[in-house]
């Protein structure tokens, strides 16, 4: 539960074994990358001065880039063999014991998708057929139970025939201008209310006119006719519906042998992709990389657990050097949470990632969360709602479920003390108490438990400052020591003074002078730091630092209470969840109860886990990042990414 520490590795290797060692980071892929020539530009390539390492130093002063675009026939192939085998995934561990070259894997691709689209084409060619004789069939049927042969039909000498389909709107139109067309239209049974199916026979010697009605009323000839077929209409439909069985009953054998095609080679398939993703993935690979005429560079950042692994992985050949990251090479971070707390990461990540340096904040968030929601939330049929919905979310790989589904079972253990099903407190008794029968209680937790939050809140964040070398903040800043101990003092003083604490009047005056110090502490924290490092004190003539630093030690005090109070809501929202549910309690017994009643709780029910829950969930993420993370977090880091999150 913490930031994983992280190598800076640097490699060395041969350009022949280029290929192998692209492989074995591909396959690695826990690695952030480093563009290793401008690391050697800059002088943080460090190789060990040796016998052995002479050539590959000397040789670090004619490197150079080897930049290259991804081949388009890469991605094309890859496209056409997610086109037949649609879930298709990655799977790196059948690229462990491959050895043939990126143009052998390329010729190979090519010849197995040929193969598959010469076996496709005799079922693509099947299907087209068919199609074009379900478009005879519609075509024919319009013409069902004329008893003239189609051939005569169309072999008529002085006229023209013409079949096709208007809109019911245009269609209205026609038989308006109809005395004016020098035609006979005949219209036929129509199969979709959408249009008007005609027949239209004209002489040829003033076809142009009706062309030109009919183009100006968009007539659609209908597509269909084959002329390979004669008799009459009911005759050709009789032969189209044989040929659409036997067609029907063909493309079912092939399917199923196409399929059982693709089945017997779908291991093959997914090599090849896993290949094709590779070769894309070595272009990204090699540009982060530098070469000299014999040797080429890498650099990267590993997890510390995994270095040797990566060590043994790349085997002998290659020089290789671990070392301890450095503040100014800006490590990234890489959290390391276990399955409980890791769903909130994404909380975490929507305020910022914390730095190298820094504690991690989703264990404190975790816990923090999941106890406010529930003293918010708690009802054991409610929780159960939303849990059941987080765990299918999460399952379906939405990364907030997983917080939906933990959150949810601090509500369900908060119905349990709070006597609470689906908002009725008859069922079960309260193993704590009735939010409703004791306020002050309720929320006098909430606060006491919002200060026990405020102080983990200031250790989290001298600890930060300690790792961030932040002297003056640590010591003398408003949420360093000098802010905790007068947060911790101004504590001590109300205790007393509510008689929690047996009264002392020299202990109360100790307090009291330790706030005062601590006070002048933040508010002389630059002059204070200058003359601990003994550096020259620049007097401010307008007084700007002295008025800023008043303002920041007042609004420190203002922070203090605000911060604390803030906590109220926790237990305020308890008191209004059980409220909500007693407003629409009210009204079911105003409907009469019964059915009706019973309806009224159950929209009741719904409108609280869904609109309350809702607001529940946004205040939880209120007091975590203004009232919490303000003390201790910054979120100023940058994420680690993989080799695969690089090439996205």
């Amino acid at each position: 539960m913490a930031i994983e520490k992280l190598n800076l590795v640097n490699v060395v290797g041969k350009n022949p074994d280029i290929d192998r060692f692209q492989k074995v980071i591909y396959l690695f892929n826990d690695l952030e990358l480093i563009d290793a020539y401008a690391d050697i530009d800059e002088g943080r390539f460090t190789i060990p001065v040796s016998e052995e390492n002479i050539d590959e130093i000397m040789q670090m002063a004619r490197i150079s880039r080897k930049s290259k675009k991804t081949d388009p026939k890469i991605g094309e192939l890859k496209e056409k063999l997610l086109a037949v085998y649609k879930d298709l995934k990655v799977d790196k561990d059948l690229l462990k014991d491959t050895v043939a070259s990126k143009e052998e894997i390329l010729k190979e691709t090519e010849d197995f998708i040929d193969y598959l689209d010469r076996e496709s084409g005799k079922l693509q060619f099947s299907k087209e057929s068919l199609e074009k004789t379900k478009q005879s069939i519609n075509y024919y049927s319009y013409l069902s139970g004329i008893d003239i042969p189609v051939e005569r039909i169309k072999d008529l000498k002085f006229f023209k025939v013409q079949i096709g389909s208007l809109t019911p709107d245009n269609a209205r139109r026609l038989k308006l201008i109809y005395p004016s067309i020098p035609s006979v239209i005949f219209e036929l049974e129509s199969k979709r209310s959408s249009e008007k199916v005609f027949m239209v026979l004209t002489l040829l010697e003033v076809d142009r006119e009706t062309e030109r009605v009919l183009k100006a009323l968009d007539f659609m000839p209908l597509e269909g006719e084959d002329p390979s077929f004669i008799g009459t209409p009911d005759h050709i439909l009789g032969l189209l519906h044989e040929k659409e069985a036997a067609l029907t009953k063909q493309i079912e054998g092939q399917q199923s042998e196409f399929n059982g095609l693709l089945e017997r080679n779908r291991k093959k398939a997914e090599l090849l992709y896993n290949e094709l993703l590779f070769m894309e993935s070595s272009v990204y690979i090699e540009d982060m990389m530098a070469f000299s005429d014999k040797n080429f560079y890498f650099s990267a950042w590993v997890p510390e657990k995994r270095s040797e692994e990566l060590k043994n992985l790349l085997g002998d050949g290659y020089t290789v050097i671990f070392e301890k990251p450095l503040r100014e090479y800006d490590p990234p971070t890489k959290l390391k949470n276990n399955w409980i707390f890791r769903p909130f990461e994404q909380l975490v990540l929507m305020y910022g990632i914390p730095n190298y340096y820094e504690l991690d904040p989703t264990p404190f968030l975790s816990i923090t969360y999941i106890f406010c929601f529930g003293y918010m939330f708690g009802d054991v049929g409610q929780g159960i709602v939303p849990l059941l919905a987080g765990l299918f979310a999460e399952k379906k790989g939405i990364k907030l479920g997983g917080v939906f589904a933990r959150i949810s079972i601090a509500s369900i253990i908060f119905g349990f003390l709070y006597g609470s099903v689906f908002g009725i407190e008859t069922i079960l008794p309260a193993l704590w108490l009735r939010p409703m029968d004791d306020t002050n209680t309720l929320l006098l937790t909430a606060v006491v438990c919002g200060v026990v939050m405020l102080l983990v809140a200031y250790i989290y964040g001298l600890i930060n400052k300690r790792r961030e070398h932040e002297e003056r903040e640590e010591y003398f800043g408003k949420n360093g020591l000098s802010g905790l101990i007068i947060y911790v003092s101004i504590l001590v003083l109300v205790l007393m003074l509510y008689h929690f604490i047996p009264f002392d009047q020299l202990f109360e005056d100790v307090i009291i002078v330790l706030i005062v110090i601590c006070t002048l502490l933040v508010f002389l924290a630059v002059p204070l730091m200058n003359v601990i490092h003994k550096r020259k004190f620049t007097y401010d003539v307008d007084g700007q630092y002295y008025v800023s630093s008043f303002f920041e030690v007042f609004e420190m005090y203002l922070s203090m209470l605000s911060n604390t109070i803030s906590f109220i809501r926790v237990g305020a929202f308890a008191l209004t969840h059980v409220g909500m549910f007693m407003a629409f309690q009210t009204i079911a017994d105003m409907v009469g109860g019964g059915i009706d009643g019973i309806i009224v709780l159950i929209i009741g029910n719904i409108f609280i886990i869904g609109l309350e829950g809702l607001i529940d969930y946004i205040q939880c993420l209120r007091l975590e990042f203004y009232e919490l993370f303000g003390k201790y977090y910054t979120g100023n880091g940058r994420e680690f990414v993989t080799i695969e999150k690089g090439i996205k």
